[in-house]
């Protein structure tokens, strides 16, 4: 019988979870729980993906041998940690001794038994150390643990809640940030890289540096919480008014800006001789607890957030581009000084990006620019939901008695796939035009050219893994006509006009068009338009002279097609793709959920394999406000989804602080207690 590894990811955001083939280490399966759910960058236990895998690997023949998750709840309790602790008791052995009691703590005692801090850690540290401890002392360090044993216990909770759920199957926990990096390393077709995790948080770590030979990663660099680039840009996203998950957005916002507001970031920024970024309290930036928590993160001071009074997202000023390009700067720069580092100790030429910061393609494209690389690879599901294929990747790795090929992805398809048989006398296809074409593609590049826009759901492909729409459920229009960004922007994505949109290329042409080193089959480096050819396709060229370009190969044949024929009668081997939803919804999943948004949404056509939807003229799109749209598909997937809801932020990491309400603790000991299976 075939083998396969359950990889899962329940860190936090982006959820997933996936299958990975023991015999060749391939993606079977793979999705983030927001494909069904329609909560952008959902953070829900994914109990239904879990089970789409469960189902699917039953389906194929396939015996799950280990299931891995990408958190290992024990290294909350580490070096940060200690660190932290010392800084309080200012007595090694003492801090020491602490440490060790949590983690007795930790492994035996029952979260759901009335656990209370200063009943159970605390108890006899207290007792024995108040009488030379002072209690502001000993209050600080409760506030402390409040934070870190909390978030431990809560992912050992997590853990156990899905060991729960897959029944026999053994759950074997994997550090976060070396999921990351082996989702990214294993997935390269490198024999040896650098690899740079970069993201918020890991477990304890916010940056890690690899140095990767065969199946061996070998961790050279550890930048612990709370020097965190990730924070640091979340908390500049947050200035200007978004939210986690719309990073993306201020890096569209920066090519409208100038670096101003950088003199007042650079002092405190810098990576040191060990390869750790290291952020310096100024005026400007600095440290903030968390309330009622001795939990430090990364914040602008005052001084900075006087600039952005009175906001409001609906009309930036110049000051808030500038902003935005200040961080963005910052950010490359800092990505540089680390690849830098990297390059200096393991003297190899190619690099590996990954964690939530990876999916900046600027930054990724500068780190590549740099002439010490020759090659670079970021995996598509960069975030937190690449994650479970990372962990499951591992596992394989430190178990010699599995196969490991590592070998280069060209295609990322690995989600929910359905077989359809189009019949127009179900209701999903009321009040539609449906006809077939035995050449599709010449008909869609013509349409194309005809400034048509279309959307593409091919059934023959799995959903795309990670946040990028690359040929499955995609949104095509043509960049030769220079107001298509405005269209698409207005009258068909509902979003903010300064976002750009990315060109897909021939990969034979991808050169010819722009100042690339490597090719980008999953559209995350952003680099320079060539000046010979930007008037061509003013619509994928930013106000920066960039595009976040996707190189399209023979593998990603369908896609590539299109653009060929696209090619033959307009002389421009380029396309414009965006993921097809609309702006605050998941990028569809379903066929139902395409007509959806097809009738929703001002497309000409909707091109399901070889047939052709359209609406007819005298009808109009369909008629709903678009944040109820929205929220009908998010009540369609909790009619079918039996499992219950259980987000991961129930787990507070403050669960037990002085500000927790009893009511919110009592409400979730109910959903535990009740609603799992």
């Amino acid at each position: 019988m075939k083998e396969c590894i359950l990889g899962i990811s329940s860190f936090g955001h982006d959820t997933s979870a996936c299958l990975v083939d023991v015999s060749n280490s391939n993606t079977i399966f793979a999705s983030a729980q927001e494909r069904y759910s329609n909560i952008k960058f959902d953070d829900t236990i994914p109990f239904y993906t879990i089970n789409e895998c469960l189902k699917i690997a039953e389906k194929l023949g396939y015996k799950i041998i280990k299931a891995t998750i990408s958190c290992d709840y024990k290294l909350f309790v580490g070096d940060y940690l200690f660190k932290r602790v010392d800084e309080i008791l200012q007595n090694k052995n003492l801090s020491l001794n602490y440490i060790n009691l949590l983690k007795k703590n930790l492994n035996h005692s029952n979260y759901f038994n009335k656990f209370n801090l200063s009943k159970n850690c605390l108890t006899d540290f207290y007792s024995d150390k108040k009488s030379f401890l002072s209690n502001q002392k000993l209050d600080k360090l409760k506030d402390l643990t409040s934070w870190y044993f909390n978030w431990s216990i809560k992912h050992r909770e997590i853990h156990k809640i899905i060991q729960k759920f897959i029944g026999k199957i053994e759950l074997i926990p994997i550090n976060h940030h070396l999921s990351h990096a082996a989702s990214a390393y294993f997935n390269s077709g490198f024999e040896n890289s650098n690899i740079i995790v970069i993201d918020g948080q890991g477990e304890e770590d916010a940056i890690t540096i690899y140095d990767a030979s065969g199946r061996n990663i070998n961790l050279i660099s550890k930048t612990l919480w709370p020097n965190s680039l990730g924070i640091f840009y979340l908390e500049g996203t947050r200035l200007l008014g978004y939210k986690l998950g719309d990073e993306y957005k201020v890096m569209g916002m920066s090519a409208y800006g100038h670096p101003k507001f950088k003199k007042y970031i650079d002092e405190s920024f810098s990576v040191n001789s060990h390869g750790q970024l290291e952020i310096k309290e100024t005026d400007y930036i600095g440290f903030c607890n968390i309330k009622n928590t001795e939990h430090r993160k990364v914040c602008f001071k005052n001084e900075f957030k006087k600039f952005f009074k009175n906001l409001d997202k609906t009309k930036f000023q110049q000051e808030h581009f500038d902003f935005a390009k200040s961080i963005q700067n910052t950010v490359e720069d800092i990505g540089v000084s680390l690849s830098e580092w990297a390059f200096k100790k393991t003297n190899k030429n190619k690099i590996c990006l990954s964690g939530g910061v990876a999916l900046n393609g600027l930054m990724n494209n500068k780190i590549l620019n740099q002439n010490y690389f020759v090659d670079a690879f970021v995996y598509p599901a960069s975030g937190d939901d690449g994650t479970s294929v990372g962990s499951a990747l591992y596992y394989l790795s430190q178990n010699k008695e599995y196969n490991l090929i590592n070998k280069k992805i060209s295609t990322c398809f690995y989600g929910y796939k359905e077989n359809l048989q189009i019949n127009k006398k179900e209701k999903i296809f009321e009040n539609l035009i449906i006809e077939k074409k035995v050449n599709i593609e010449k008909f869609i590049a013509q349409k194309l050219k005809e400034n048509c826009v279309i959307a593409l759901y091919d059934t023959s492909l799995g959903s795309e893994f990670g946040p990028r729409a690359l040929g499955a459920r995609s949104i095509l229009a043509s960049p030769v006509n220079e107001n298509m960004r405005e269209i698409l922007n207005k009258k068909i994505k509902l979003r903010e006009p300064f976002r750009p949109f990315a060109p897909i290329c021939m990969d034979e042409y991808v050169k010819d068009y722009f100042k690339i080193k490597c090719n980008s089959n999953f559209m995350l480096f952003i680099c320079e338009a060539k000046e010979d050819k930007k008037h061509l396709i003013p619509s994928v060229v930013h106000q920066d002279n960039t595009a976040r370009v996707q190189s399209v190969n023979k593998d990603n044949k369908n896609l590539y097609n299109i653009l060929n024929e696209f090619y033959k009668i307009s002389k421009v081997p380029i396309l414009i793709n965006t993921s097809f939803n609309i702006g605050g919804e998941a990028i569809v999943n379903s066929v139902d959920d395409a007509i959806a948004s097809f009738k929703k949404m001002d497309i000409d056509y909707l091109v399901i394999n070889e047939f052709i939807l359209s609406k007819p003229k005298n009808k109009k799109k369909y008629n709903i406000d678009t944040s109820q749209f929205i929220k009908n598909r998010r009540l369609k997937f909790e009619k079918e989804n039996k499992f219950p809801k259980i987000k991961i932020g129930y787990y507070n990491s403050n669960f037990y602080s002085n500000f927790f309400t009893f009511f919110k603790r009592k409400l979730y000991e109910k959903i535990y207690k009740k609603k799992i299976l």
